[in-house]
């Protein structure tokens, strides 16, 4: 035991590892390389939403036995449960998108990219976020991408030109990494006004195998298993987490049809 105390005390004194200033283009890089590496994504999903307008111990409600599925680029189907009367589902072409929450008495559809709904949707859970916090590399697509250190993170800022109500350019979005780390820390979402729309941090990440083999030589690959959202106009957070995850599979493309 008086070993393990003085290990401790030297650990604590040592000085803190330092990492070689990361360039933009091997941070892009890497990131893209690890999402190209699948195209479909099908798993069992958990759905835990928090908000100030849930009645309730804490104010907390635990969705189980859902699907997610998502094919790139931008289709989205998440279902709770995956059989059975919905009580939530979230519908998303890539281009529009459906949400229809009959235990909220909620149906709502909209283009992906419209602004969040005021005083109507008062749990608000949008599809083109979801699919955005498992595609983020959408964000790096039309717009010029910025480098900076924000505390102890990297952030790849993500910027668009404004015309409206002056010309100018805003934050889209932006995502975070650790230094020296391979996986995404936290993804942000910003409105024209610079207000954020979403925040999005990923609490855990798995390998799974890029293809529907049993083979070890297969590329892995990294997916975030446990991802936490938060809307702060509709105070509303929510959690997903993914089980059996199962990339590169063939899905019926009619699952992804809003309006079907």
């Amino acid at each position: 035991e008086p070993q393990q105390r003085q290990q401790q005390a030297r650990i604590a004194q040592a000085p803190p590892r330092t990492h070689r200033p990361p360039d933009l283009e091997e941070v892009v890089q890497q990131v893209m390389t690890n999402a190209g590496r699948w195209r479909t994504l099908d798993a069992r999903c958990t759905v835990i939403i928090r908000s100030d307008y849930l009645r309730g111990e804490d104010g907390e409600m635990s969705f189980r036995n859902g699907r997610l599925r998502i094919q790139k680029p931008g289709k989205i189907m998440l279902r709770v449960p995956a059989r059975g009367e919905a009580e939530l589902e979230l519908i998303g072409d890539g281009q529009r998108y459906e949400i229809n929450m009959p235990i909220f008495r909620e149906r709502y559809s909209a283009r992906y990219g419209s602004d969040l709904p005021e005083g109507r949707l008062r749990i608000l859970f949008m599809p083109d976020d979801v699919v955005a916090a498992f595609d983020y590399t959408a964000l790096f697509r039309d717009k010029v991408q910025v480098l900076r250190q924000d505390g102890p993170l990297y952030a790849v800022d993500s910027l668009l030109p404004l015309s409206e109500p002056e010309p100018g350019i805003y934050m889209h979005s932006s995502i975070g990494l650790l230094p020296g780390a391979e996986n995404v820390f936290n993804y942000r979402r910003y409105r024209p006004d610079g207000s954020m729309r979403t925040e999005i941090r990923y609490l855990h990440w798995d390998l799974f195998q890029a293809d529907d083999t049993d083979d070890e030589r297969a590329p892995a690959v990294s997916v975030p298993t446990r991802v936490w959202m938060a809307y702060g106009p509709g105070r509303t957070s929510i959690m997903l987490m993914l089980e059996d995850v199962r990339l590169n599979r063939e899905l019926d493309p009619e699952q992804f049809r809003a309006g079907r």
